[in-house]
This record gives structure tokens, C-alpha cells and sequence, in this order.
């Protein structure tokens, strides 16, 4: 499964998503709570940018596949996390921290994020019809291990005394970038995979 072409052009936007997500969740408490003064509870409510976000994106998701093919939806998703880069990458230049500074980036990836993952879960598991077991396994397991492996990034990054915003700010932009350039490549090369019926059969 690693070595198909469909599956990988898939997933991996999925994957940088979930590096993102883990990323957020280990770096949020220091920037809103450390940085910020916020307290606790303040800090609990924050959280609701994100989760709101992502269930407007898995409200839009069926009616942008319905007016637009699935891969032109994958790439309209990375054109949204291109934004939500450029807005995290701003979070270098600024001095005096506001809430929604943060809460543009992290609601722009947060609406693509739950457009996309729907829409590249489908057509990854499409490839491996008749192992959507394994396939779903493996998903699971490197949506959620780019999830620790970036978090863990994020927490050697602020052990280095590099100001928890900083982080949450170079690592997102980097994989807002990737999201971008691998949806556009798995639109590119659509046409040029494997058929989904012969595939599943590999």
C-alpha cells in the first residue's frame, strides 16, 4: 500500500493535517495560557474555534463534491490551508498577541481539514477495495502517528526556549505549504493512476 501512487497522493495531505492537529493541541496551552495570561477556562473555550471549524468543513464537504469533481474539492481544501499558512507565518512578525491573530490561521486549516479528510479517507480506500481493513489500519496509524511524531517536534522545539507561538508558527506554515502542493499534485496526476478497479485488485 505504501508504494501505490493513488493511495500515497491520497493520504498525504490527510496525514499533514493530522501533523498539524497534533501540533496545535501541544502548543495552544503554552501560547494562550503562558503567553496570553488566559486562564483555564478561557483557554478551554478557545478550543471551540477549531472544532467549530472543522464541523463547517464536514458541512461543506458533500455540497463542494457535489458542484465540484472530488479532486477539484481536494484542491480547493489546499488552497485554504495555503491561507491558513501565509496566516500562521504572519504569527512571526508580530509583536503584541491578539486572540484572533490565532483564531484566523487555526479556523481557515480547521474548515479545510474537515472538508478534506472525508474526501481523501474515500478515495484512498478506494485503491484497496478488497483490503479496506488494512488500508483503514494503516490510515489510522499514520494520520495518528504524524500526529505524535509532530507533537513531539513541537515539545522539543519549546524545550529549546523558542517561544511556543513560534513553533506553533514554522511548523504549521511548513505543513499548510505541503497540503497545498500535495493536493495540487494529486490533482495533477489523477489522470495518470491507476484505475480504481484494477488497482483494488492489486
Amino acid at each position: 500500500m505504501l508504494t501505490h501512487r493513488g493511495f500515497l497522493f491520497a493520504i498525504i495531505p490527510v496525514i499533514f493535517c493530522f501533523a498539524i492537529q497534533g501540533l496545535y493541541f501541544t502548543c495552544a496551552p503554552f501560547v494562550f495560557i503562558k503567553q496570553m495570561q488566559l486562564t483555564p477556562t478561557q483557554f478551554g473555550l478557545t478550543n471551540l474555534v477549531l472544532v467549530g471549524s472543522l464541523m463547517a468543513g464536514r458541512i461543506l464537504c458533500p455540497i463542494l463534491t457535489k458542484r465540484l469533481s472530488s479532486q477539484r474539492a481536494y484542491a480547493f481544501c489546499g488552497g485554504i490551508a495555503l491561507i491558513a499558512g501565509v496566516g500562521f507565518f504572519t504569527l512571526f512578525s508580530i509583536r503584541t498577541l491578539h486572540l484572533w491573530q490565532i483564531f484566523i490561521p487555526a479556523g481557515m486549516f480547521g474548515l479545510s481539514f474537515g472538508t478534506m479528510v472525508p474526501i481523501g479517507v474515500k478515495d484512498a480506500l478506494t485503491y484497496f477495495k478488497h483490503q479496506s481493513g488494512a488500508a483503514s489500519a494503516l490510515y489510522g496509524s499514520l494520520t495518528r502517528g504524524a500526529s505524535g511524531v509532530f507533537s513531539a517536534i513541537a515539545g522539543v522545539g519549546m524545550s529549546m526556549d523558542i517561544e511556543p507561538v513560534h513553533v506553533l508558527a514554522g511548523i504549521a506554515s511548513f505543513c499548510c505549504l505541503m497540503i497545498t502542493l500535495t493536493t495540487m499534485a494529486a490533482f495533477m496526476k489523477k489522470n495518470k493512476l491507476v484505475p480504481e478497479s484494477s488497482a483494488g485488485e492489486n
